[in-house]
């Protein structure tokens, strides 16, 4: 799924989201059967990290809907609350770009 976003086959809000979250409902699942937690890979530890969408894809594929599939069919208030929602996600996103460059 992550993949699929990644390379614009599909740059679905779907792909990161979905991709993203069976991972997630796999280490939940690991986590009842096997004491101890754990937790997903961050960048650079491991090749697995590489394939799980990043939190900045997730933001992306979010902000990107917003703007590109929501707001063109909104009006009025709801068509500039969706502006401001997307913009929020840019500024989140940047810090989160940011935070991974350190």
């Amino acid at each position: 799924m992550g993949a699929t976003y990644r390379h614009g086959l599909n740059a679905s809000i779907e792909r990161p989201a979905i991709g993203r979250r069976t991972s997630e409902c796999q280490m939940d699942c690991v986590n009842l059967l096997i004491p101890g937690s754990v937790y997903p890979p961050t960048s650079g530890h491991d090749s697995l990290s590489a394939e799980l969408p990043s939190t900045s894809e997730l933001l992306k594929s979010v902000r990107d809907f917003l703007r590109e599939e929501l707001m063109p069919d909104c009006v009025g208030r709801t068509k500039f609350l969706t502006r401001v929602a997307s913009n929020s996600l840019e500024i989140v996103l940047r810090e989160v770009e940011l935070s991974e460059a350190v």
